[in-house]
């Protein structure tokens, strides 16, 4: 048994075949790290894309209704939204931070921190 595994590892073919696997297994993990990067740069750039459209078409729709102050009709543009399952929830703040309008109902007056981390990134001012 043991003259068979000297046999096998003594030839140049077995040097080969190891050697080109090894290349191989090497130049696929690097292809796949930067296939994986790649892949997750592009997801969040469409989300980030997504997400801004989004904020576009809640704004334009309830501009027109900002301006006359008509706060039923931006509540019910807010709950209309809000309906689609892929939205979890949407809030308008006011400048202090204040919530006055929410798909949910119980959000509405709250105060919350305008200048936290997730807050500032959108609402740099």
């Amino acid at each position: 048994m043991m003259t068979l595994f000297n046999k096998i590892r003594n030839r140049l073919v077995s040097k080969i075949v190891l050697t080109v696997g090894l290349v191989f297994l090497v130049s696929f993990s690097i292809w796949t790290y930067i296939n994986v990067r790649y892949q997750k740069e592009k997801e969040m750039q469409n989300i980030v894309g997504t997400t801004d459209r989004l904020t576009t078409t809640i704004r334009l729709g309830t501009h027109y209704a900002m301006m006359l102050n008509s706060r039923d009709d931006i509540n019910q543009i807010i709950m209309n939204i809000g309906r689609l399952p892929e939205i979890e929830n949407i809030r308008i703040f006011n400048k202090e931070g204040e919530i006055k309008f929410s798909n949910r109902p119980s959000e509405v007056d709250l105060v919350t921190n305008i200048k936290a981390e997730a807050c500032d990134i959108c609402h740099r001012s």
